[in-house]
């Protein structure tokens, strides 16, 4: 989720290359990483890809609520209502 720590890599589904990618990656000076970040998202805008199809659209909409539901059982057992 986009409000996670930083360093944290959020997705089961990275490979440890691409773990070892994103740790080199926080490890850059602030204007490296952003840098870098704006290369890889005009690389993304400038790549032929389609729309998500359903099946990718359920599974991240199940990776949503999964987060939401696990954040509303951290609040609950802290006693903080969300």
């Amino acid at each position: 989720m986009i409000d996670a720590l930083p360093g944290q890599c959020q997705s089961v589904a990275v490979t440890e290359t691409a773990k070892k990618l994103l740790n080199a990656f926080d490890s850059l000076a602030e204007t490296d990483r952003h840098e870098v970040a704006r290369e890889i998202l005009r690389r993304t805008a400038l790549a032929e890809h389609g729309p998500p199809d359903d099946a990718e659209l359920l599974a991240l909409a199940d990776e949503v609520f999964l987060e939401l539901d696990r954040r509303e059982r951290h609040h609950l057992r802290r006693g903080v209502r969300a």
